[in-house]
């Protein structure tokens, strides 16, 4: 049976569940792949998904996913690929501090803060574009999110932060540029000494082109710092 068959067997049974339980009841992992065959399940047509409806496991309001009546319609063939992506040979490829993992606490805080995702970028499959688009109020939040990466034979950890941290910020020149009214954030995990020092050392920019860091921490807690 493939990842697709058993996300929809799933939801044939009449439960509302976001994506997290979701990977959990039908044991299709990592979790991404369970949000980017509902996104196109949804896309289609074939199920609901939104924030309209509680999980009926964890009882969040988070983005949830249920059963519709036209469901049992032929699958379109563009599905067919994502829901055939197999699971991650080692489950701590997607641990804590990956970028999905911290983009997951991040959005889970959001929409229980009253955010709703316009648009949450699938990390899994690199997926290029803003990695979180909310709105509240009438306002709109672009957030870029960044991991931090692990300790490899070829990678200095520090070093390569140094790197995500400046596509960071460069992301978030260009997110101004396309639009000049929408609030602004880069979001890290939190506790690594090399994005604090980071972010201290780019005052100038947050001054005047304001936006937030977000701290993000393994346990779901998340700080915001402000722009001056």
């Amino acid at each position: 049976m493939s990842n697709l068959q058993d996300i929809l067997r799933v939801l044939s049974s009449g439960v509302v569940l976001c994506d997290d339980c979701l990977s959990e009841r039908s044991k299709v992992l990592p979790r991404q792949t369970v949000n980017a065959i509902c996104r196109e399940l949804h896309s289609e047509g074939l199920i609901g998904r939104g924030q309209d409806r509680s999980c009926t496991h964890c009882q969040s309001f988070k983005i949830a996913n249920w059963a519709r009546g036209n469901q049992a319609r032929s699958v379109p063939s563009s599905l067919s690929a994502v829901s055939q992506t197999p699971p991650s040979k080692d489950p701590k490829d997607r641990s804590w501090p990956w970028e999905g993992a911290v983009q997951d606490r991040l959005v889970s805080h959001l929409c229980n803060e009253g955010w709703r995702m316009q648009n949450v970028a699938d990390t899994a499959s690199k997926e290029s574009g803003i990695d979180i688009v909310a709105e509240r109020d009438g306002r709109e939040l672009w957030v870029t999110v960044k991991g931090f990466p692990r300790a490899t034979s070829k990678t200095n950890p520090a070093s390569q932060a140094r790197q995500w941290f400046s596509q960071a910020m460069f992301d978030l020149v260009r997110y101004r540029s396309k639009d000049a009214d929408v609030e602004l954030a880069a979001a890290f995990p939190d506790g690594f000494v090399t994005y604090q020092n980071l972010t201290g050392r780019v005052g100038w920019l947050r001054e005047n082109m304001p936006a937030t860091i977000i701290w993000v921490a393994e346990d779901g807690t998340i700080r915001f710092d402000l722009p001056s």
